[in-house]
């Protein structure tokens, strides 16, 4: 067996380390080495701290970009695989927001045109335009009154809903044509209320007529 004895220095260290790497060298018959093993054994004192080599900004920069083009492409991919949500629109036009209730009707209703142009709809936000999907529900409204108010909605072509719900009687539905479309399409009225729709109500996905009342 061959012992053999060195002391380490870091590359660039002004201070001596006083680390001892003891090399152990086993020999066999024919004087070739048959195993070699180097230990490295350090002593209490004067260690010099290895200089970490920090990551550069650019190879930062890099690793966040990468880390976020996956992150926004997960994101787009649950958003894709989401059903769409169905949204309630409530007939309002008289133009302002101011004291709508969706659970008594007041300040909701009214006369006017229904297209996808003209801001008649109130969802619990600033009045907007009606938005074409069958997921979508058209809720017509008002206050509660002895005698029903006479409210006629012209439509224009090619709308498309999912629902159609008369919570007050007085309403009547003329000129373009209604598609009812998505699942459990169909008309609303409260018990003891009636409307009436004079369009054409079209759509291939079934007709449900649910509520006490009449259409």
């Amino acid at each position: 067996m061959l012992r053999r004895h060195s002391e380490i220095l870091p590359e660039g260290s002004s201070e001596r380390n006083t680390a001892t790497a003891v090399e152990v060298l086993t020999m066999n018959d024919l004087g070739r080495t048959k195993s070699a093993e180097k230990r490295f054994v350090f002593t209490r004192q004067n260690l010099v701290k290895r200089k970490v080599t920090q990551p550069t900004m650019k190879s930062l920069r890099r690793h966040r970009s990468i880390v976020g083009t996956f992150l926004c492409a997960l994101m787009l991919s649950w958003q894709v695989a989401q059903p769409l949500q169905a949204a309630t629109y409530y007939w309002d036009t008289d133009g302002s927001i101011v004291a709508n209730d969706p659970i008594t009707g007041n300040n909701l209703g009214g006369t006017g045109t229904w297209d996808t142009s003209t801001s008649n709809w109130w969802d619990a936000a600033p009045l907007g335009t009606w938005v074409n999907g069958s997921s979508n529900v058209a809720v017509f409204s008002g206050p509660a009154v002895s005698l029903p108010t006479l409210n006629t909605v012209t439509l224009t072509s090619g709308l498309i809903a999912n629902q159609v719900r008369f919570n007050r009687s007085g309403y009547n539905l003329t000129g373009g044509d209604l598609t009812l479309a998505g699942t459990d399409a169909g008309l609303f009225a409260t018990l003891g209320d009636s409307a009436t729709i004079s369009s054409v109500i079209a759509g291939s996905d079934g007709l449900t007529k649910t509520g006490g009342g009449s259409i």
